[in-house]
């Protein structure tokens, strides 16, 4: 794995999260649409199938999924955090903490660091050239 696939492995926990919460949010809106009937003739009636209820339970086990996904995450940056810090030089490391933990654009980073698009891009090749990977 290269420094750079290493770094990025944060970034594609995060997007995997967010994927994940939007379709728990649309298993959870589905849940809204469907109705509860209350009528009752008197007698009692046992269903051995609650649709509703397993639907629920359903959602809930993917939150726990979820939930896992983002403790995964938060071990993989700290992680990540500590590769950084193996960096010696403080420019270089705020490089590599705006790009792989921040998730910000080259662009912005330049900005940001008052430094030109150009010089950010030689300072990232310093930095993975400099980065000690921590293996776990």
């Amino acid at each position: 794995m290269t420094p750079k696939e290493y770094l990025s492995q944060a970034f594609s926990i995060d997007r995997k999260i967010n994927l994940d919460i939007e379709k728990a949010r649309a298993m959870r809106a589905s849940l809204y649409g469907r109705a509860v009937s209350y009528e009752s003739d008197g007698s009692q009636h046992v269903s051995g199938d609650n649709h509703i209820e397993n639907a629920m339970l359903k959602v809930v086990e993917y939150e726990e999924k979820i939930n896992a996904e983002i403790d995964e995450l938060v071990n993989k940056r700290l992680e990540i955090e500590k590769a950084i810090k193996s960096v010696d030089d403080e420019v270089l490391q705020e490089i590599l903490t705006r790009r792989y933990l921040q998730f910000q654009k080259w662009e912005r980073i330049a900005v940001e660091m008052h430094l030109d698009l150009r010089w950010v891009y030689r300072l990232h090749g310093r930095a993975l050239e400099q980065l000690t990977i921590i293996d776990h």
